[in-house]
Order: structure tokens, then sequence, then C-alpha cells
């Protein structure tokens, strides 16, 4: 039976930043840590299917759920919202890490949840890290840089109508050896097929494959 806990650490200007840690025993080695995107929650279909998957696996899930439309929010320019999901995202890490560490991290963000991969990958949170970047903001030079220069076994996820992508990022991406680009045909930002309901869950599935054998 999983077991579910629901919490909350006050983040970047004193918001409440709420995250839920799941697991099935109180004895599990490795951890999944879920950053969805604004729009694409943790109740979304990839979200939901990985954290099951994980579950499956053994592993506790973390489920971080930033509040970014939030109307406080709304006035942040792109730079602070960039300082907010690096400063909320690791508070719940030290928060969640304290009193359990673990051998293995898995991380498994999608688009503005990739943004503070970089920071969570340089704290070396366990001695184990693997990273999946789902539909990441491949025109951050930030982001960027960080898949190309992973230093972590490392998935990158996108779809070639993904606003995101560039073939030269990809290309750089590529180079990495630790570092593996799946480049889905026409796939959108939203993980789907426009017009096409089957043709997405047929990629679901395909990207759902991918992430276990990865992991």
């Amino acid at each position: 039976m999983t077991h579910y806990h629901s919490h909350v650490v006050k983040g970047y200007k004193q918001m409440d930043i709420p995250f839920t840690m799941a697991g099935l025993t109180d004895r599990a080695e490795r951890l999944a840590v879920l950053l969805p995107g604004v729009g694409y929650t943790t109740k979304a279909p990839l979200f939901h299917y990985s954290s099951s998957m994980f579950l499956e696996e053994a592993m506790d899930v973390l489920e971080i759920n930033y509040p970014y439309r939030d109307d406080f929010y709304q006035d942040f320019s792109w730079e602070e919202l960039t300082e907010a999901i690096h400063y909320d995202v690791n508070m719940v890490l030290d928060h969640v890490l304290m009193d359990k560490p673990y051998r293995q991290i898995i991380i498994l963000a999608k688009s503005i949840g990739t943004l503070c991969m970089d920071s969570i990958l340089r704290n070396e949170y366990a001695e184990e890290m693997k990273a999946i970047w789902v539909t990441p903001l491949l025109k951050e030079e930030g982001v960027l840089n960080a898949l190309a220069d992973a230093a972590y076994p490392s998935l990158c996820i996108i779809g070639d109508k993904d606003p995101n992508y560039t073939p030269e990022g990809l290309e750089r991406i590529g180079r990495n050896p630790l570092a593996a680009a799946r480049l889905y045909p026409n796939m959108h930002h939203g993980l789907e097929q426009e017009g096409h309901i089957l043709n997405s869950i047929d990629l679901l599935k395909s990207i759902m494959k991918d992430i276990k054998t990865f992991i």
C-alpha cells in the first residue's frame, strides 16, 4: 500500500511551497523527484504514470507542486522566476533529505522545471544522480549548458514541434557521452500531436518506455 504525506515549506519571499512524498516502505534507497511545468502539473499523464512506475521500482516519490500560477508571481520577471524556482526546489530537497538520505536520486523535470536542474545536480544530493529532461527549455543558455555538460546520466525528451527545440542544441547534447537525446516527430510542448489523440497516446507510451529503460 502506498503511503502519501503532504507538507509545505517556506520558499522564495516566504511563499508556501507544497510537496507530497509517496512510498511503499520507509526503507527505500532511491528517490524520484518530480518537477512539473507551470500548466503541466504532477497530475498530468506523464507524471501520473511515471510516479506509478517509480513506486513499482520500490522508489520513494517526491512531487514538488510549486504555485507559480498564483497572482503573487504575475509581476515577476523571467529572471526572478528563475531565481524563485532554484530557491524553492532546493529548499524542499534540503528539507526532505535532512532526515533521510538516499543512495540514488532520479530527477524528472518538465519545461520550467528544467531551469533548476543544474543547481540540483551541482549540490550532489546523493551518491548517484540521474536526470530526465522533458521538453527542456533549450533556448535558455543555462539549461542547454547544464544538459550538454551534464556530469550525470541524462535523458532529453523533446518534440520537433516544440518551440524550445533547436537542431543545434540537440546536436550539442548528443556530443555528451552521458546524455541521450530522443526527438519525437510532430510532438509539441504538451507531449501530444495536435489533432491526433491515438498518436498522442502512442507517443506517451514510447516516452514511458524510454524512461523505464533509462532508470
